[in-house]
């Protein structure tokens, strides 16, 4: 499941996730941040996303502009 996939409340709640985040999209695979988000997202969204399809969410939402860009 990527960006497109996510309904409008899913979205929003990924990218409030990353706006929390202190590490930038490059930086947060094979993290305990990046596992926290993913729990998080689940828990709220009531989803079932794997580590892989988050982070295909996370990585499609920054290549089309929807992440604020974070300064390494």
């Amino acid at each position: 499941m990527g960006w497109k996939e996510l309904d409008s409340a899913a979205r929003a709640c990924l990218i409030d996730l990353y706006a929390k985040s202190s590490l930038t999209v490059d930086d947060l695979p094979y993290t305990r941040e990046f596992d926290v988000m993913l729990a998080e997202f689940n828990t709220k969204t009531g989803k079932k996303l794997t580590q892989h399809e988050f982070w295909r969410a996370v990585s499609s939402a920054r290549k089309t502009g929807k992440l604020k860009r974070k300064e390494r």
